[in-house]
């Protein structure tokens, strides 16, 4: 019913299934969609929760499908379109991310990038010297377990540096008492426990920016 051309162009710049989304597979495993251009608008790249990379396009993989987004994201033209107008009408949050570990760092650029600002760091001593030279970020995502300076002594300095104006999220493998208790006495706008789903992320930080927004 369309023309041809027009329905390839519009799939290159208006994916099906949108970077970051979480995804079911027909063989029960989750994921996040990967990559979603050229030929995988269709059949996209995902990356499982354990961080293996499942190309649909690969002859191993045709008898897989998406057989669906997860329950928690499940497609809304309404709420799509509202989101749609706020992206139009406001400005983007602007996160930076600190983590030592490279594979954290692209997994979390690939599930915020499509709506946030991102900055990649990796120590706290480069959030430091970034932050003195750079217009401050709406939140920071720091790691907790982190070499020479770890994410609770950089978050100290971040909050003398910036008097508290930053919120921050810490992202960590670590959830023993001692660590959950000196998150909060510091006053964190959160805590993430590895492994997470990226639903659960996204809706942390939207929480987090909505609530100082209102402040």
């Amino acid at each position: 019913m369309f023309d041809q051309h027009v329905v390839e162009t519009f799939l290159q710049f208006v994916p099906l299934y949108p970077k970051g989304t979480t995804v079911t597979l027909s063989d029960g495993r989750e994921g996040i969609i990967y990559e979603n251009s050229g030929f995988h608008n269709l059949r996209p790249v995902i990356k499982t929760l354990d961080g293996t990379l499942i190309d649909l396009m690969a002859s191993d993989n045709l008898n897989l499908t998406v057989i669906t987004a997860s329950k928690d994201e499940v497609f809304s033209p309404q709420e799509a379109e509202k989101d749609r107008e706020k992206m139009v009408n406001q400005r983007r949050y602007r996160i930076m991310v600190v983590d030592d570990m490279k594979t954290n760092l692209h997994m979390l650029r690939e599930i915020l990038e499509p709506v946030y600002d991102v900055t990649l760091l990796k120590s706290g001593a480069q959030a430091l010297l970034y932050l003195q030279k750079n217009e401050y970020p709406d939140l920071v995502l720091m790691d907790i377990d982190m070499p020479e300076m770890d994410g609770i002594e950089a978050a100290r300095q971040i909050q003398e540096m910036t008097d508290r104006k930053i919120p921050i999220l810490f992202v960590t493998a670590l959830c023993d008492k001692n660590t959950v208790l000196t998150c909060r006495s510091m006053d964190a706008a959160g805590y993430i426990v590895r492994p997470y789903k990226p639903v659960y992320i996204k809706s942390e930080i939207k929480r987090i920016l909505q609530g100082y927004s209102e402040v």
